[in-house]
């Protein structure tokens, strides 16, 4: 997929728990940080849906889509809210928090690793870039 992407073309994202995320969606429409933050949510478990459909893993998919789905520059505490509600409401979301936490050091892990208790984020463009490809 390339970074010229019509997100409005995809299909919708495929929820386990649609009331849950109405809920957060309807939760953080007031403020821009959290309108971006579901909106990062939605593209980036569209572009995986997407990638995954053709037959590709969400091991395989997570980085180069995040990077994608990132229009807007977001910060580590948007990137980590993000995961935290795809995880809790995506149908892929328990694949999506083994992912996650395997590429911050933790693949054991139970619960969902905060990006703050591994390494500092400053909300610096491309940040999210770096710290994946550190990984």
């Amino acid at each position: 997929m390339t970074d010229a992407v019509n997100f409005e073309q995809l299909p919708e994202i495929d929820l386990k728990d649609s009331a849950r995320w109405k809920e957060y969606v309807q939760a953080n429409s007031v403020s821009k940080y959290g309108r971006e933050t579901v909106e990062y949510a939605e593209r980036w478990a569209k572009l995986m849906q997407y990638e995954m459909a053709q037959g590709r893993s969400i091991d395989e998919v997570a980085v180069s889509t995040s990077y994608t789905a990132d229009t807007h520059d977001l910060s580590g505490a948007m990137y980590g809210r993000a995961v935290q509600q795809l995880v809790e409401t995506w149908r892929h979301g328990e694949d999506l928090r083994k992912w996650h936490n395997a590429s911050f050091g933790r693949p054991d892990s139970q619960g969902l690793v905060s990006t703050f208790l591994i390494k500092p984020l400053a909300p610096k463009k491309g940040w999210l870039r770096k710290l994946l490809n550190s990984r």
